[in-house]
């Protein structure tokens, strides 16, 4: 199935395929304790999942401050909460450890574009990659940002706290994500298992022409 993959930060190859990142290569990367969980679990992962090997690393955040720490541990325990309800009810679905996302239209790359405009994000370097994925997972991310919606501010600096983070209330939205349920308002994204095929690379403001 065709889908696109929008390369903020334009690092995938032009086209091919890409392939999950080998966790033996990313020993130093890692901090113990972190490691300790993704090696228990997988052989190897995403981009995604290298960026949370480290949840605590103030240099692997979009803003360089104490403040991005403490905000990607939060995000990174709302992922954790989501991987272990897939692990435990819904093995067979694709991780979003292992999985590059994917929207399923023009429109829908469109509709992402606005929700991720506000976060460290500039549409003139980035590009859209056509993708071809063998197996994937149609989703509504609103169940995990319901609670911590990060388009309300510019930066994490301008809210400090991020509100409430209870592990109970992410596990009841794991379960509906997984089972494909939708929200009242939702962000529909699609999670396509690695490898994937990258059939070529499109400038994003190609797809924003017309854009309001």
């Amino acid at each position: 199935m065709r889908f696109f993959h929008i390369d903020r930060q334009n690092t995938l190859p032009e086209s091919g395929d890409v392939k999950l990142l080998p966790l033996n290569h990313l020993e130093t990367y890692s901090c113990p304790k972190t490691m300790h969980f993704f090696r228990g679990t997988y052989c190897n992962i995403n981009q995604m999942g290298k960026l949370y090997l480290n949840p605590l690393d103030v240099n692997i955040s979009d803003f360089n401050t104490l403040c991005s720490s403490c905000y990607n541990a939060l995000v990174f325990a709302a992922e954790y909460a989501f991987e272990s309800v897939r692990l435990a009810y819904f093995p067979t679905l694709p991780s979003r450890f292992s999985s590059i996302y994917a929207c399923e239209s023009k429109e829908n790359v469109r509709f992402w574009c606005q929700q991720l405009g506000l976060n460290n994000f500039s549409a003139s370097t980035a590009t859209v990659k056509i993708i071809e994925a063998r197996h994937y997972f149609y989703a509504d991310a609103m169940w995990r940002d319901g609670a911590f919606d990060f388009t309300k501010f510019q930066k994490p600096e301008d809210n400090p706290f991020l509100g409430f983070f209870s592990p109970f209330d992410y596990h009841v939205r794991a379960h509906s994500y997984w089972n494909g349920e939708k929200t009242d308002f939702p962000k529909m994204e699609v999670l396509c298992a690695l490898p994937i095929t990258i059939v070529c690379s499109v400038p994003l403001v190609e797809f924003l022409s017309g854009m309001q």
